[in-house]
C-alpha cells in the first residue's frame, strides 16, 4: 500500500518533517579591537529537525560582515619625498642651501608613531660669482704678476735704449763732433 503524501512507515503513521531554519544567533564580537574585522552569526536547522526522510534545510547557515573596532588604530608617520634643493642663500661666494620633507605620507595618527629623521637637510652651495673685493682667484693674480713683470721689463729696456741713444752718449761715440749744429 502506498502513504498519502507527507507520511511513511509501515502504517503511513509517521509524518515527513523538513528541516526548517532557526532564528539568526545574535552578531558575533568583532575580531578585531581597531580598524576593519569580521563578525558571524549562525543558524540551526532545527526548527523543525528534519525527520522520517525530510528534506535538509536549504541555505547558509552562516553569514559573515565587516565590522569596525571600538577605536581606530593607531598610524605610525612616514616621511614624503624630499623638496628640490632651494636656491643658494648668497648671490656671491660661499653659502648654503636647504631642503624639506613632511612626516604626512602618512601623519602619525591615533597613537602611533612620529617620523624618526630630520624634516630639513642643509649643504654648503657656491654662488655663481665670486664676491667683488672679497676675493681674487689665484689665475687672476697670475695674470697681473705676469703684467707687472712685462710692464717693468718693457720700461727697463726703454730705459736703457734711451741711456745709450741719448745725445750726450751720441757725441762721445762719434768722435766728440757736436752732430746737432
Amino acid at each position: 500500500c502506498r502513504c498519502a503524501e507527507g507520511f511513511r512507515g509501515t502504517y503511513c503513521e509517521q509524518a515527513i518533517v523538513d528541516g526548517g531554519w532557526s532564528d539568526w544567533s545574535p552578531w558575533s564580537a568583532c575580531s578585531v579591537t581597531c580598524g576593519t574585522g569580521a563578525q558571524t552569526r549562525t543558524r540551526t536547522c532545527t526548527d523543525p529537525a528534519p525527520s522520517n526522510g525530510g528534506a535538509r534545510c536549504e541555505g547558509q547557515k552562516q553569514q559573515t560582515q565587516n565590522c569596525a573596532g571600538d577605536t581606530a588604530c593607531p598610524v605610525d608617520g612616514s616621511w614624503s619625498s624630499w623638496s628640490p634643493w632651494s636656491a643658494c642663500n648668497v648671490t656671491c661666494g660661499r653659502g648654503s642651501q636647504t631642503r624639506v620633507r613632511e612626516c604626512d605620507n602618512p601623519a602619525a595618527a591615533n597613537g602611533g608613531k612620529k617620523c624618526a629623521g630630520k624634516a630639513e637637510e642643509k649643504q654648503p652651495c657656491d654662488a655663481e660669482q665670486p664676491c667683488k673685493g672679497t676675493f681674487v682667484s689665484e689665475e687672476i693674480v697670475m695674470k697681473v704678476l705676469v703684467g707687472l713683470l712685462v710692464f717693468i721689463v718693457v720700461v727697463m729696456s726703454v730705459r736703457v735704449f734711451l741711456s745709450l741713444t741719448s745725445p750726450k752718449k751720441l757725441f762721445i761715440v762719434h768722435g766728440g763732433e757736436d752732430k746737432n749744429s
